[in-house]
């Protein structure tokens, strides 16, 4: 699914909250060569993955959700106006990339 540069704050952390446990969100650039996975863990936390620009993997707490995300979108994603959104649910084991 594309979503729109401009929504994607919002609709990511409208999906985050519908996403069952251990389901990830993944938003990608266009080429999909940057980006990054949202899986969602038990207690609220949530584990963080960028790829592209830098390679990284962190827990966060789920409130500090949109202060964490703001310079991964602006990091990953400097020129893009369309972004892929991909949903995974559940048990998936944890990869990088997608």
């Amino acid at each position: 699914m594309l979503i729109l540069f401009s929504q994607v704050m919002t609709i990511v952390q409208l999906r985050y909250r519908r996403l069952p446990e251990r389901g990830r969100l993944g938003v990608f650039s266009f080429k999909k060569d940057r980006g990054f996975w949202l899986e969602k863990l038990a207690d609220g936390h949530c584990r963080l993955s960028e790829f592209g620009f830098r390679s990284d993997c962190r827990m966060i707490a789920v409130c500090h959700l949109e202060a964490e995300l703001k310079p991964v979108i602006k990091l990953e994603f400097p020129r893009s106006y369309k972004l892929h959104l991909v949903l995974e649910a559940g048990t998936q084991t944890h990869a990088g990339s997608g």
